[in-house]
């Protein structure tokens, strides 16, 4: 029987150069920065702390995400979510996001926050589809950007 889903693995020296490769389709390039920008920020950002993880299914490395949790308002922030252009149209972000939500539960969290382009139709659909909802504050200045929780 073949695996449904996708395993949440974290980013370690043995892995991290088969998760650095992985990269989006160029029309997606404007909506999230490379792997490599994204460990970059996890490792050495230093007012939060963000944790770098992998995507596997089947042996394979087929997504990158990175998060926080916010121990204040009990709140997991969704940075970065990367499906590799290989691997798009699979279900692997939808199954990674359900992997956050019950990991977040795990955790105590209330609430799982994420910003998204207005024009990235594929994140949006796939949001929508895990169960997220669009939430913008009118004080929150997020240019072109949708607040999803």
């Amino acid at each position: 029987m073949e695996e449904s889903a996708v395993a949440l693995v974290d980013l370690t020296h043995e892995n991290y150069t088969s998760v650095v490769v992985l990269c989006v389709s160029p029309e997606q390039e404007k909506f999230v920065g490379t792997v490599a920008e994204a460990i970059a920020d996890a490792h050495f950002h230093g007012t939060y702390e963000m944790r770098a993880i992998a995507l596997r299914r089947s042996g394979a490395y087929v997504g990158f995400v990175m998060f926080e949790m916010l121990d204040h308002d009990k709140t997991l922030i969704l940075h970065r979510i990367l499906v590799d252009c290989h691997h798009q149209g699979k279900g692997y972000g939808r199954d990674a996001l359900h992997e956050l939500i019950a990991l977040a539960k795990q955790q105590c969290a209330q609430s799982i926050r994420l910003t998204t382009s207005a024009e990235n139709a594929k994140a949006l659909r796939m949001y929508h589809s895990a169960g997220f909802r669009f939430a913008q504050r009118e004080d929150q200045k997020l240019d072109g950007k949708m607040m999803v929780v």
